[in-house]
């Protein structure tokens, strides 16, 4: 892995996000053969639709009582759907819907996650938290610029990631004072997807606008001490990545949606190595395990700007 000595890359591009959307022509089916030999960890993955038409969706999330959480920016609100396609809002007049995440029985969700917002500098982001039975809704911290991606260490402080804008920095949001925000935690900007490594020891950041598609890791204790794990432009589609939010597997695996080349990647960050799991999607911005109660523990559902849920299932176990 290389090691960089606090690179700043954070970029203000108008209409930004408006880059990503159209990338990606007719890539054709599920193809992980494409790049993946017999012995790849992507081989053998299989893909289907389950549902369409819902609007641009920012993120998904299973709430593990049988529905599936969706920030959906063309409605401003989170949605909740069923298996069986039984759709409701359950928190209406949200502004910018971004990344969600689950904490004992709290949802926790981030707002003012727009390009405008992050081109202009507007601090009107926050994060939200809500009652996963009552849905009743409070703000947990807030004067953030266009929250994007979102992640919570076992301490319960939070990171956040921004993607546009000239002095976008990940931002610390303190267990211990979360009406404190440390707005330029780490120097690195251009970042999008978050998460946690299960040792607790680094933050895995990808980046949008980063040609060579960059992900980094960033150090818990240190956060002067960046470094980046893989750079995935020439793994699957040659088209320019545009790397959205990711999740992790109990191993530390991260499977990272490719907005750009319509693609889910998946990295080792131990090893550096990665592959293409599916491609053939549009603007995928998303992607999470289940966690059971009809969302497979083991399956990854993806969500995109074209308003689609998709599977994600892996090869059947001999």
């Amino acid at each position: 892995m290389a090691r960089i000595a606090r690179r700043g890359v954070g970029i203000a591009i108008a209409g930004a996000a408006l880059v990503l959307v159209g990338m990606v022509g007719a890539l054709g089916p599920l193809s992980p053969g494409r790049t993946a030999h017999a012995a790849s960890p992507c081989a053998g993955w299989t893909m289907r639709t389950l549902f369409s038409g819902l609007g641009t969706l920012e993120y998904l999330h299973p709430d593990r009582s049988g529905g599936m959480l969706i920030s959906n920016q063309s409605d401003g609100a989170i949605e909740r759907i069923t298996r069986g396609g039984v759709r409701t809002t359950v928190l209406p007049n949200v502004n910018g819907p971004g990344a969600m995440t689950i904490r004992g029985g709290e949802l926790y969700f981030t707002t003012g996650d727009s390009a405008q917002s992050g081109v202009n500098g507007t601090a009107d982001g926050t994060i939200d938290q809500a009652d996963l039975t009552t849905y009743h809704r409070t703000t947990y911290s807030s004067g953030l610029i266009m929250p994007n991606g979102l992640t919570f260490s076992e301490v319960g402080d939070a990171y956040v990631t921004r993607d546009i804008g000239t002095d976008a920095q990940v931002v610390k949001v303190p267990a211990s004072s979360p009406s404190q925000p440390v707005q330029h935690w780490a120097n690195l900007g251009d970042t999008n997807g978050a998460r946690v490594d299960p040792t607790q020891t680094w933050l895995y950041v990808s980046t949008t606008f980063n040609q060579p598609a960059d992900v980094y890791r960033i150090r818990l204790t240190n956060p002067a001490d960046i470094e980046v794990v893989a750079s995935l432009a020439n793994t699957g589609n040659a088209l320019p990545k545009g790397l959205d939010d990711m999740t992790e597997d109990g191993n530390g695996i991260l499977y990272i949606a490719a907005n750009g080349s319509g693609e889910v990647l998946r990295l080792d960050p131990t090893t550096g190595q990665s592959c293409q799991l599916a491609a053939g999607l549009q603007n995928p911005s998303a992607v999470e395990f289940g966690t059971g109660h009809g969302w497979p523990r083991d399956h990854l559902f993806v969500c995109g700007f074209d308003g689609t849920i998709r599977e994600l299932s892996p090869p059947a176990r001999s």
